[in-house]
């Protein structure tokens, strides 16, 4: 699991298991959308079949979303609590979902509620790979097409069409240190901006008797004015 996450660069110095498909069916496997006069939904799977692993919508105008993913976790019991996680590059999107068991075909289903916001967003119109985690198992599924098709999920639900991919990660490897001036809430976000989920914070310089710290962040990317960290440490100290 990705563990490298974004920080503002204010204030631091540096830089569902089914059985087989026929092969003619299995050409459409990927992902598609259906809008209906009610809603709209995402989907990967094969269409006008029951292969659907994965699925995300909404009714007509509203940004609140369904997710619904067959996955039977450990605890495999109707009712059971599980958070899902979604990972795409540097964009993750944790789900809480309960689960069901559908006695039709004996599959399990985890279902949830989630908003289209603009982390969801990018997350789907990454070029990477996108995986999906529930407890000690996860599944992936590639993106491409996803970008596409789910602009109409966005249009429905917002009533916007979907904007412009953003930027890519420009890759890097570089320490920096956070100075005096940093502000007080600098903040670890899920994703490269501020409407992203604040995940932790960066601790200030302090001192140490005659001794000032500065923390120190390990940076691997940046995008859209933002750096990528792996991790926070101690850092180096300056005497007074």
């Amino acid at each position: 699991m990705h563990q490298n996450r974004l920080i503002a660069i204010l204030g631091i110095a540096a830089l569902v298991c089914f059985g087989p498909m026929p092969a003619l069916t299995e050409e459409n496997l990927g992902w598609h959308s259906q809008k209906t006069e009610h809603g709209a939904s995402l989907f990967y799977g094969i269409p006008q079949t029951d292969h659907a692993p994965l699925s995300i919508s909404c009714a007509q105008g509203s940004d609140e979303l369904t997710f619904a993913f067959a996955f039977a976790p450990i605890n495999a019991v109707d009712g059971v609590k599980v958070e899902v996680l979604l990972e795409a590059g540097d964009i993750s999107v944790p789900i809480a979902t309960t689960g069901a068991r559908i006695e039709m075909d004996d599959s399990f289903i985890l279902e949830g509620k989630t908003v289209l916001d603009a982390r969801l967003v990018d997350l789907l119109g990454s070029s990477s790979v996108l995986s999906v985690f529930v407890e000690d198992g996860s599944e992936e599924y590639p993106l491409g097409g996803a970008r596409e098709a789910a602009a109409v999920l966005i249009e429905t639900c917002t009533g916007k069409a979907a904007s412009a991919p953003t930027s890519e990660t420009t890759q890097c490897e570089l320490a920096a240190w956070v100075m005096k001036g940093a502000p007080a809430d600098l903040a670890v976000r899920s994703g490269p901006g501020s409407d992203y989920a604040a995940l932790a914070t960066v601790p200030r310089p302090y001192t140490d008797g005659e001794e000032i710290y500065f923390p120190q962040v390990t940076i691997t990317g940046s995008r859209d004015g933002w750096f990528r960290i792996s991790e926070v440490g101690p850092g180096h100290h300056l005497l007074r």
